[in-house]
């Protein structure tokens, strides 16, 4: 069954507007072949070459309650969102050009689902753009069968919420650049190799083991470089990060404030010179047991004195 651009996206606003009817626990079973045509956007980007892609357009938390099991997410693009925005007729995959029209094409879709996006965040603190949301779905997602994974050899996306799938079962370590830009990965168990090498801006790791890399505390901070993870949730990682003040004091005069931030916000369960960053509630944690500690160590020595008081007294 073929739908035209109208039919889908009236579809589209029907289920979304009743979407809330289904029963908790229960997801509401749609047509593969439609459901994967309201899903994504198919593009031939170069026509000499036969190169196709799937590009994502309709995500969000309604998702959760559609059943996604089923849907072939071979060759969608996660990252080709990140393409050069002053100009986006250069996308070059493996010496490929994309053609002029499928170019025009896509920056059209891109910048018409960020104005959608927009809208139904406004007035919200979220200036994420194109935001693709398969959190706690139950979508079957492998990054290996993407569309930059299989035709450029590398891992891309930005602006994706994958929080919650599992990526457990997903290899890795043939992929030596690994390249994200606001993308949730917090309990996904996705495994990332040593030897890759990792860009990424504004994600979230929180819980991923990145316990065997190194990252440098004022390029951090100051987003000088993306193998440094600046803005990035690295809670709880295990991540190593080296500070030395002395990189800091002859520039910036309120490092101490920004590193203090960056400790309480963003390094929790992370290794500061070999120092792991606690979570206020460890920090409390270990004072009460200090206190109790202390409290105890007093109650003892109240009771010697005693006992040694009421000795005293016998032997009078």
């Amino acid at each position: 069954m073929q739908l035209n651009r109208e039919d889908k996206d009236k579809l589209r606003e029907y289920i979304e507007g009743r979407i809330n009817e289904i029963p908790y626990g229960q997801r509401l079973q749609l047509d593969k072949e439609i459901l994967e045509s309201l899903l994504f956007e198919p593009i031939t980007i170069n026509k000499e070459k036969g190169l196709k892609l799937k590009l994502p357009i309709w995500s969000g938390d309604f998702l959760k309650k559609i059943d996604l099991s089923q849907v072939d997410f071979t060759n969608v693009s996660w990252g080709i969102q990140g393409m050069d925005e002053d100009s986006p007729y250069s996308i070059d995959i493996d010496g490929v050009k994309v053609d002029y029209g499928a170019a025009k094409r896509i920056e059209g879709i891109v910048e018409r689902e960020a104005k959608k996006y927009h809208e139904k965040v406004e007035g919200e603190e979220d200036d994420t753009p194109f935001l693709i949301d398969y959190s706690g779905t139950n979508a079957k997602i492998d990054l290996e069968k993407s569309f930059e994974a299989v035709n450029e050899g590398v891992i891309k996306a930005r602006a994706c919420n994958f929080s919650g799938l599992d990526f457990s079962n997903i290899d890795l370590s043939k992929y030596k650049e690994i390249w994200l830009s606001t993308v949730d990965l917090s309990g996904t168990k996705i495994k990332i190799p040593r030897e890759s090498n990792l860009k990424a801006y504004c994600s979230n790791f929180d819980g991923i083991d990145l316990s065997s890399r190194t990252i440098n505390a004022r390029r951090y901070l100051l987003e000088e470089a993306s193998d440094n993870l600046p803005g990035c949730n690295l809670h709880n990682t295990g991540i190593n990060i080296t500070l030395d003040p002395a990189e800091f004091k002859t520039r910036d005069e309120d490092w101490e404030e920004k590193v203090q931030s960056a400790m309480k916000n963003y390094w929790v369960g992370c290794y500061v010179n070999g120092k792991k960053v606690l979570s206020e509630s460890e920090q409390l944690e270990i004072a009460i047991n200090l206190k109790n500690q202390y409290d105890e160590y007093q109650e003892n020595i109240y009771k010697e004195l005693n006992s040694k008081i009421e000795e005293a007294k016998r032997r009078r």
